[in-house]
């Protein structure tokens, strides 16, 4: 049994797949780095700081969801085993748990940064051709 309550909204925050994948393009590209844990040794879905990964960017601060973000661990099938209700986060249609995996291994791979600057967006625009979503290079420090 959990030890914390979640109350979902009543709508889910991401109504299609490409919302999503913007969100972790956002999150890829904000210049923080890596949400890397010293103390374990890994990546994690949230720092004790607060730092997300691209997966726990999608739990915005505050959210539910935000304390069972900071306790799971593992891909993203682990984190669906560990906190269902992840998955209420999107609407029908919207979760594409193999592009949320191959984005995780973006983040989490040493190296596809530079210091805390993301520099593997060739390997993001080859992601979103398999997912049928669009990348706008432009956008971001591509």
């Amino acid at each position: 049994m959990r030890s914390y309550v979640v109350r979902l909204m009543d709508r889910p925050l991401y109504q299609t797949t490409q919302q999503v994948f913007d969100k972790i393009c956002d999150r890829l590209d904000n210049g923080k780095g890596r949400a890397y844990s010293a103390h374990e040794r890994r990546c994690v879905y949230r720092t004790s700081s607060g730092l997300p990964c691209v997966i726990g960017a999608l739990v915005p601060t505050g959210h539910p969801l935000d304390p069972a973000m900071r306790m799971a661990s593992g891909d993203v099938a682990s984190l669906i085993h560990q906190v269902p209700e992840f998955l209420h986060l999107f609407a029908e249609g919207a979760f594409d748990k193999r592009m949320l995996s191959e984005l995780q291994h973006l983040h989490d791979d040493s190296k596809c940064w530079k210091a805390k600057r993301f520099i593997a967006w060739n390997k993001v625009a080859l992601v979103a051709k398999h997912h049928n979503v669009t990348f706008n290079p432009e956008k971001y420090h591509a």
